[in-house]
């Protein structure tokens, strides 16, 4: 089983890790955003999509510059 997703935990690591300055006065507003995205992720992965059905798109490759 899947461990469940905690806001606080998740906002505090990656602030550190981007170096992220994240006041105090946003922290309720970051966490709120990142409970929601969390929920939108559990619709998405319970979505039944057959395999079949999954196209890649292209890569896209800038052209060289002339030097």
């Amino acid at each position: 089983m899947a461990k469940a997703f905690d806001a606080e935990t998740h906002m505090r690591a990656m602030a550190a890790a981007l170096d992220l300055g994240i006041t105090p006065a946003q922290e309720a507003g970051v966490r709120q955003f990142l409970e929601l995205a969390a929920r939108m992720n559990t619709l998405l992965e319970a979505a039944p999509v057959p395999a079949d059905s999954l196209e890649l798109a292209p890569v896209f490759t800038p052209p060289e510059r002339d030097a």
